[in-house]
């Protein structure tokens, strides 16, 4: 039995039973993996199932499962987010320091996108998510200090400002990225902070997509407001 943390098409429960075929295409699932399953009706139409043959598997090994947009901005992430560290790092009590390093790494990034030309792919805007997430990389491990008094909202505020599926990926990469061969094991950084992230931010449903509007235009003008940029402003205002 699987928790859905979020259903990108189908059922909306909350929970499903995934059947085996007691054969050798049964996936083996074990307790307390976070999967990304393509379900199938079994033939007697009683429930669903999966196997080795469909695109399901381990969410950690799930990148190919975005698109080609999301994708390079992902890439993309990965490699502008430490842009502003030449800028800011400073010896600070015996250690180097890049503090601020995330805000300044806008311009240059922004500077390198606009030598390579990339705008949109696909209808993503792939431009202002690498921005974001060059912005946010430190979200996920800042929210993970502070977890015991981190809200929803807040989660649901990052959500607007970039796709918590791509900030994770990268954040994650970020710090895997420095466990070099030659370090002791026992140094090496784990992913546990960007796994919170992720699981927290998928329970409410905003890893993929930022949360609906509470209020709309439409609202606001039947209270008797006029179409304008206050409208937006309004919206801006009840959505934080």
């Amino acid at each position: 039995r699987f928790r859905v943390a979020e259903m990108l098409r189908g059922t909306e429960s909350r929970e499903i039973d995934i059947l085996g075929s007691r054969t050798s295409c049964d996936l083996q699932f074990s307790p307390g993996q976070d999967w990304l399953i393509y379900a199938f009706t079994t033939s007697d139409g009683e429930g669903l199932s999966t196997s080795t043959c469909s695109r399901s598997r381990p969410l950690k090994l799930a990148l190919d499962d975005l698109d080609y947009a999301r994708k390079v901005s992902v890439m993309l992430g990965a490699l502008c987010h430490d842009f502003g560290k030449p800028s800011t790092t400073q010896l600070l009590e015996g250690r180097w320091r890049s503090r601020g390093h995330d805000e300044a790494g806008l311009a240059p990034t922004l500077s390198f996108l606009e030598r390579l030309k990339v705008y949109t792919l696909e209808g993503f805007d792939v431009r202002e998510q690498v921005l974001a997430l060059v912005r946010d990389h430190l979200k996920p491990g800042d929210f993970y200090r502070a977890r015991a008094e981190i809200t929803d909202g807040a989660f649901r505020r990052l959500a607007r400002r970039c796709e918590l599926e791509l900030l994770y990926r990268v954040a994650k990469a970020d710090t895997l990225g420095r466990n070099a061969e030659w370090v002791p094991r026992e140094r090496w950084f784990t992913a546990e902070a960007q796994d919170w992230f992720i699981a927290r931010a998928r329970e409410l449903a905003v890893g993929s997509r930022p949360p609906a509007r509470i209020l709309l235009g439409r609202h606001l003008m039947k209270m008797g407001l006029k179409p304008s940029p206050r409208l937006d402003h309004k919206q801006a205002a009840a959505a934080a």
